[in-house]
């Protein structure tokens, strides 16, 4: 099954399509204990809550900072798959919380946003985002059973959503928003998973000036290898990939690789202070790697999933900026990989 990005605003990003039928057929069936009383917002005296089922996280309304609760069914091969899939799409991130909310008809939520402005501040200094990303769980959704998830602006409505299936949702955790209960004509359990993330704050502006401040001069490919760089970055951002595969794409041969290479003293702590720990290691991982295109196709390295798709994101859009000056091949095969999950 493939899918397409959407981004709805610096904010907000969607996708459709993201899991196998099989993989959503076990959320829509598998999970289904859920206990009530869960608030959306519990500054509001009326809010009485709604359906949850916590998977990995503290426990939530309690001074209980270090109570962690861990489902060992999260490692199991569904859970985590559809974790890594949230990862390919919206890029990789660490986990703060994960849990199934579910609404009824008459089950209201009420605006919050998903981050304090105590955690927000100390993310902000520690360099990091926090983002939500949702999955909606239903095996099927009529536009006439309502249940959106609404996004404001101030007082005003931004953007919203219906829970359609297999609809993914990333989104600033600053963000006000809110889920809207089913309607009468509505039969089914509106059900999401939640991940609660961070992920690492990355300045593409600098890392784009970095490039052409100290790669103009280096040729490559029929033009200068920070033209190459830029604009291998530039097709991952056109097809609105993740921040940080994007700027690993734009550092991709910073290290030289196999078939190129070139004067310089950039030292990985250096790309790490600029792109994150994530990205510098993606970048370097293709510079280091021989024979590329048949490593990518076999994986004959055992890299995880994410990181092996992230790799051939790279490979893809590296091949395809050379295509117009040079020949290349293997364009159709990394089209190939990347378009099992997100259709290029």
């Amino acid at each position: 099954m493939t899918s397409v990005i959407n981004v709805v605003n610096s904010a907000i990003k969607t996708c459709d399509g993201v899991l196998l039928p099989s993989e959503l057929e076990v959320l829509a069936s598998k999970y289904n204990g859920f206990n009530y009383g869960w608030k959306a917002n519990v500054n509001q005296s009326y809010d009485q809550g709604h359906w949850n089922i916590l998977i990995v996280g503290p426990k939530k309304h309690t001074n209980e900072k270090n109570d962690l609760q861990y489902d060992k069914e999260f490692i199991s091969s569904n859970l985590n798959s559809v974790w890594n899939k949230m990862k390919m799409v919206y890029g990789e991130r660490s986990m703060l919380r994960c849990y199934f909310n579910a609404y009824t008809y008459g089950t209201e939520g009420y605006i919050h946003t998903d981050v304090s402005n105590e955690n927000l501040a100390s993310y902000k200094k520690q360099g990091l985002i926090a983002e939500t990303v949702l999955l909606f769980c239903n095996d099927e959704w009529e536009t006439d059973w309502a249940g959106e998830t609404i996004f404001f602006d101030r007082k005003e409505i931004a953007y919203a959503t219906l829970p359609y299936t297999n609809r993914s949702v990333c989104f600033d955790a600053s963000v006000p928003h809110v889920a809207r209960s089913p309607s009468r004509a509505c039969h089914k359990l509106r059900k999401i998973l939640a991940f609660k993330t961070l992920r690492k704050e990355i300045d593409e502006d600098a890392c784009v000036q970095f490039i052409q401040e100290t790669m103009q001069n280096v040729t490559h490919s029929k033009t200068t290898f920070a033209e190459h760089l830029i604009g291998t970055y530039d097709i991952l951002k056109k097809l609105n990939m993740p921040v940080d595969v994007c700027v690993a794409a734009l550092f991709h041969a910073i290290y030289g690789t196999e078939f190129f290479s070139h004067n310089s003293n950039v030292e990985r702590k250096l790309v790490k202070s600029l792109i994150g720990d994530y990205a510098e290691d993606l970048a370097h991982t293709f510079s280091s790697m021989k024979n590329r295109i048949h490593t990518i196709t076999t994986n004959e390295a055992n890299y995880n999933e994410v990181k092996l798709y992230h790799l051939a994101c790279i490979e893809y859009a590296n091949l395809l900026e050379q295509l117009p000056r040079i020949n290349v091949s293997g364009v159709e095969q990394m089209k190939a990989i990347v378009d099992k999950i997100i259709k290029v």
